[in-house]
């Protein structure tokens, strides 16, 4: 479990936020998978939740637009934007949920997921394996 250290510092945790993570996903690029860890923290929880939009003055976003080039206005207009807004946080049914849906809104498939603190708690997907293999057979 993560927790307060001299070499981090502070930790904030959260419910997970898909808009926020389909805007780093826009600005990084493509992105052959993503890496899902700690997900043993969900078992200590009561519920489960994710945000996957928010109330903005009446509206609802559920996507930032990234800038087309580099503007600090820009990012500025957003970060005013999302002062404003709240999230709305749904339930979601368990881990196994939060992976599909993962994959499913973001059209990238999951590769590594992490159970624990160890290297013995992460484990490859199948597309991940799959993957690794077909990499290794064309070297």
């Amino acid at each position: 479990m993560n927790r307060h250290h001299p070499w981090q510092g502070g930790f904030r945790v959260g419910w997970l936020d898909f808009v926020m993570l389909r805007y780093a996903c826009e600005v990084v690029g493509s992105l052959d998978m993503l890496a899902v860890t700690c997900l043993d923290r969900p078992a200590e929880l009561p519920s489960l939740q994710i945000c996957r939009r928010y109330h903005c003055n009446d509206t609802l976003i559920e996507r930032i637009v990234p800038a087309p080039a580099l503007s600090l206005e820009y990012q500025e207009g957003i970060t005013h934007t999302l002062r404003q807004c709240r999230p709305l946080l749904e339930p979601i049914a368990d881990v196994d949920a939060l992976l599909a849906l993962l994959e499913h809104d973001l059209a990238i498939p999951v590769g590594i997921t992490s159970r624990g603190a160890t290297a013995d708690d992460k484990r490859l997907t199948a597309t991940a394996s799959s993957t690794w293999m077909e990499q290794r057979h064309h070297l």
